[in-house]
């Protein structure tokens, strides 16, 4: 009955979108380091395992004690822990465990005073006190751990090592021991616990896991799927479905769609206040050339062909509370901040029951009497963020200058004057890839009530300063992870013209032994497709044969070519016999 009352607490309506993703399952190998799990996924000749999400921990075979769900920034390992407490809540999936603890590492960073095991399980889920014991022997509990790289406090592996007694649930730990004894198993050895972190902060644990989840990105079945529930997409997907496979679709949504769920709540809020001269104001998603351009707007009533807008406004005090939001974002992702509590939002004079009542999509409650509030889905604090940002970027100077110190790490000391700028460190740069993405997908709406309206393409000063940055870049000896990000925040712009001018500076493209998702690749396509690369290298970046087909055309235009390591078949063979003898082949060399 407890456990009942408990996950009747636990369970949150179901929003239909359910994201099932394709994990690796990598069981009972001693890897010690993120690289050598990248090496085994595409260099053993060992079959690997896979499964979907959905499916996970649906059977016992599928389960261990101690299980590491590791993938890059927003390939959905928050989504998969929070999923896995709503179905055990729901109880519509029947998961093996009879109960399942969620606490993200955010909240552990609140933790300042030693606490004990049986506290830590009571502070995140107080009903189960009566029938913790019991859920601890019968060994059919979860512990799920999200968010290592968030963790504030470094692990600690030595401290009290050497005495049996600090091993047991009662006794009081720091809160970076406990967790540490956790993962070790010097704590509950015999409770199954599933942590997830991204690839930079596992190689100093990756050795105490039994098995190993790899979330390598969104499978185009797994976009297609959240897309059907959203209408207006789901019909522009029909639409160019003929013209575009769903892997090159995959890439072109992702980060748009949660723009467009910004832009369809600022419609609302707008509609709702009578502002506009029409009731039935037509704004509409428009794609100016299929593959080209992606600028997702809204649409509601019928198609106007026009794109005919009539004049719309939002109330002042909305535009303040997204500019007041946007900054409190930003800080919150320097300082890697998933919640804001009450006196965080009054400090910067955020109404609480204003924001829940115009951004619930993006904001919630998390604690009873509206103390803790937190991000609704992981994109939503790096959006708003980056909305900011665009906002206070006043000239194209500035522009560079901000670019250089999110997506390459360069903070000259003059740079720190910006207060854009003061408290980026490089340390910052790999948690910024999603937050650069929306900025670049963001410029164009320079002002709030911008975003009401279809973007309009940049130009002047700003353009001009984006090309010369990109331009400076690209004779730069960049990283992999550099070059790929450069990328991505290319294919962000969804500009057909800027994407030509910008992607021809790009000549040398290395990428070795660089993972590629589905995302990843339908970027390259993208951004590459209409310029003529001296180098491309992509050996070791798991394509199969799927990806070596998007990638065709790009191949075909490169003068030297480096594609093996790449788990190719038979078919990978006749995709290259039709490249070299194609009429427009450029290639000099393929290895």
């Amino acid at each position: 009955e407890v456990i009942h009352r408990t996950s009747k607490l636990c369970s949150k309506q179901d929003s239909g979108h359910i994201l099932n993703q394709i994990l690796i399952i990598i069981r009972e190998k001693k890897l010690h380091t993120a690289t050598e799990i990248i090496n085994y996924i595409y260099r053993s000749q060992e079959r690997v395992d896979t499964i979907h999400s959905e499916d996970l921990f649906t059977t016992q075979e599928q389960r261990s004690t101690r299980m590491l769900l590791v993938g890059g920034a927003g390939t959905g390992k928050s989504y998969i822990s929070r999923r896995l407490l709503q179905k055990w809540a729901s109880g519509k999936n029947k998961l093996f465990y009879s109960c399942v603890v969620y606490i993200p590492f955010s909240d552990l960073n609140c933790i300042e005073q030693p606490i004990d095991v049986r506290e830590l399980l009571a502070y995140k889920c107080k009903e189960l006190s009566p029938v913790l014991t019991d859920l601890l022997n019968n060994n059919q509990i979860l512990i799920i751990l999200d968010g290592l790289d968030e963790f504030k406090y470094d692990l600690n592996y030595t401290q009290y090592h050497s005495s049996r007694e600090v091993d047991t649930i009662d006794v009081a730990l720091p809160i970076n021991t406990l967790v540490s004894k956790l993962i070790t198993r010097d704590l509950l050895p015999d409770i199954d616990v599933l942590v997830t972190a991204q690839f930079h902060s596992v190689s100093e644990i990756c050795k105490h896991f039994n098995y190993v989840f790899v979330s390598l990105g969104c499978t185009a079945d797994y976009i297609k799927q959240y897309y059907d529930t959203f209408t207006l997409v789901n019909q522009t997907l029909k639409h160019n479905s003929n013209s575009a496979s769903w892997c090159e679709l995959l890439a072109m949504y992702l980060f748009p769609l949660q723009i467009k769920i910004l832009r369809d709540t600022l419609m609302e809020i707008s509609k709702s206040r009578d502002i506009r001269e029409h009731n039935s104001a037509r704004v509409f998603i428009t794609r100016g050339e299929s593959k080209e351009n992606c600028c997702v707007s809204i649409e509601s009533g019928e198609m106007d062909t026009t794109g005919f807008l009539p004049s719309l406004e939002l109330p002042g005090h909305v535009k303040e509370i997204i500019y007041r939001l946007g900054k409190v974002s930003y800080e919150c992702l320097l300082t890697g901040v998933q919640e804001l509590k009450r006196e965080d939002l009054e400090r910067c004079h955020i109404d609480p029951k204003l924001l829940t009542k115009y951004f619930s999509s993006f904001i919630s409650q998390v604690k009873r009497g509206g103390e803790i509030f937190a991000y609704c889905h992981d994109g939503a604090r790096d959006m708003f963020a980056a909305l900011y940002c665009v906002q206070e970027i006043q000239d194209g100077e500035e522009l560079k200058q901000c670019l250089d110190a999110w997506v390459l790490g360069h903070i000259l000391a003059s740079y720190k004057e910006e207060s854009l700028l003061k408290k980026v460190t490089l340390n910052h740069v790999e948690k910024l890839h999603n937050f650069i993405r929306f900025f670049m997908g963001l410029l164009p709406y320079r002002r709030i009530e911008s975003l009401l309206h279809d973007p309009v393409l940049l130009n002047g000063a700003i353009r001009n300063s984006l090309l010369e940055w990109f331009r400076h870049c690209a004779v730069r000896d960049l990283s992999q992870m550099t070059t790929l990000n450069l990328l991505h925040c290319i294919f962000e712009l969804h500009d057909a013209s800027l994407t030509g001018d910008v992607s021809r500076y790009f000549k040398h493209i290395f990428l070795y032994n660089t993972p590629l998702s589905a995302a990843d690749i339908g970027t390259l396509h993208y951004s590459l497709e209409k310029t003529t690369p001296d180098t491309v290298d992509l050996r070791g970046c798991g394509l199969g044969d799927a990806g070596l087909e998007q990638l065709s055309s790009v191949i075909r235009s490169s003068r030297e070519v480096w594609i093996s390591y790449n788990k190719l078949t038979e078919k990978s063979g006749r995709i290259l016999q039709n490249v070299l003898e194609h009429p427009g082949c450029a290639m000099e060399s393929l290895s």
